[in-house]
This record gives structure tokens, C-alpha cells and sequence, in this order.
């Protein structure tokens, strides 16, 4: 083999090297991708049951028995796929104690009607949780 032929192999090979590795990365940033797609799928969803069953519990002050299932479908969130987000979101770990806060002082009166201070409270609790749920998701 002469000169030549081996310096044309060395870079046919040296080429072909580099084709397969520009292919592993390929196939590296696309899986990334599909798992960063995923992961932000799964963030948005729960912050839309987040949002919806802060809204929805908010806007419930007659029923104590809707406002009760309301609660537990919250804590259910709270201690459940909520913590899968907490960690990087601190607006949204911040905003969603205080939620919890603030609903673990909401008293109701013997009709079962929640009495307006706190209920103010729990309103703008919620609006800050959305708020800040909303600005993560843009992030």
C-alpha cells in the first residue's frame, strides 16, 4: 500500500469516526429532548390540577362537603406529584405553603360558610399560586 492510499484510508476512517460519533450525539439530543418534553408535560399537568383545585376550592364556600373532598384532592397534590417540582421552583414551593397555610386556617361557621376574612386570604393565596405557576411554566 503506498503512501498515499494509507493517508486516503486514515482520513476514509478518521471520517466514518466522526460520522458515528455526530450520530451518538444526535440520538443523545434527542432523547434529552423527548425526556425534557416529557418532564415539562408532566409539570404542566400537575400545575393545571394544582391551579383548577385551588380555584375550585376557593370558589367553594357553601358545601363543606365539596369544600371538604376539595381539601383532600389539594393535600393529594401537595404531597404527591407536587414534590416532584418543588426542588428548582421556589416562587412555586413558596406559593403553594402558603397556600396550605392559609387553608389550614380557614374556619367555617355552624351553616358550614367560611368566614370572609379568611376566605379573602385563601383567594389571594391562590391567585399568588397560579401566578407563580404560570410564570415557571414560561420559564
Amino acid at each position: 500500500m503506498s503512501f498515499e492510499s494509507k493517508k486516503a484510508f486514515k482520513i476514509t476512517l478518521a471520517l466514518e469516526i466522526l460520522t458515528f460519533l455526530a450520530i451518538l450525539v444526535n440520538i443523545y439530543i434527542q432523547i434529552r429532548q423527548q425526556y425534557n418534553y416529557r418532564f415539562f408535560e408532566s409539570k404542566l399537568q400537575t400545575y393545571v390540577e394544582l391551579v383548577s383545585t385551588t380555584g375550585q376550592l376557593v370558589s367553594e364556600n357553601s358545601d363543606l362537603k365539596r369544600f371538604n373532598d376539595l381539601q383532600r384532592q389539594f393535600y393529594s397534590i401537595y404531597y404527591g406529584k407536587s414534590q416532584l417540582f418543588e426542588g428548582k421552583d421556589m416562587a412555586v414551593k413558596k406559593s403553594i405553603m402558603e397556600f396550605k397555610a392559609k387553608l389550614e386556617k380557614i374556619s367555617m361557621n355552624e351553616n358550614g360558610i367560611i368566614m370572609d376574612t379568611e376566605y379573602n386570604n385563601l383567594k389571594i393565596a391562590a391567585l399568588h399560586l397560579a401566578n407563580s405557576c404560570s410564570e415557571e411554566l414560561k420559564r
